[in-house]
């Protein structure tokens, strides 16, 4: 009768903490795209990503005056200096970095990174939350996905601590060697 091998908890905590990396990262280039499409003043906007940097850079873009004629209809506005805009640009890219930073340094099982950029990620929740229209719901989904995931390899990190890594298979076989090294004169095949 076949008997299907049990599976290896150590290798499934590792696949569940990599693929939190992997989703943690996808959720860092979707943010990163996002912030460069709103700096060259497109209208796209890609889910699965943070809000607060794309908040601040559009926040950045509205004070200077650097967003469509549509956004200032109904009111006179005394923009601010570009200056401003650069300022909002590296909010931007310090959480960018932050969030990269987490990513990086979470390899090898090192959790804790997991947990500060669960900090920042809960943090840019609440600010969705508070911003909260109809129109982000999906957007709290993919929030909600992004947190799980973070959750799922915190967790996975402390386990796979307290788990042993698995013992290499030795393949075991009837190999027989033969130690040539001494039958041949210099390799010419005349015994000596």
């Amino acid at each position: 009768m076949y008997q299907q091998k049990a599976p290896n908890p150590y290798a499934a905590l590792n696949q569940r903490y990599t693929s939190a990396r992997f989703n943690l990262l996808i959720m860092l280039g979707f943010t990163l795209i996002n912030v460069i499409l709103m700096a060259i003043g497109s209208n796209t906007y890609l889910l699965f990503s943070a809000t607060i940097p794309y908040a601040a850079v559009q926040t950045g873009m509205f004070l200077c005056g650097k967003l469509p004629a549509e956004w200032y209809e109904g009111g006179t506005f005394e923009f601010l200096p570009d200056f401003v805009l650069f300022i909002a640009i590296a909010i931007a890219a310090a959480i960018i970095i932050y969030v990269f930073m987490c990513w990086l340094f979470s390899s090898k099982g090192r959790y804790g990174f997991f947990i500060a950029a669960l900090v920042y990620f809960a943090l840019d929740t609440l600010y969705l939350l508070w911003i909260f229209d109809s129109s982000l719901i999906l957007d709290l989904v993919f929030h909600a996905w992004v947190i799980g995931y973070l959750v799922i390899g915190i967790v996975s990190g402390v386990k796979l601590k307290k788990t042993p890594a698995p013992a290499p298979e030795v393949v075991t076989g009837d190999c027989t060697f033969t130690d040539v090294s001494d039958s041949t004169d210099e390799g010419n095949g005349n015994k000596e």
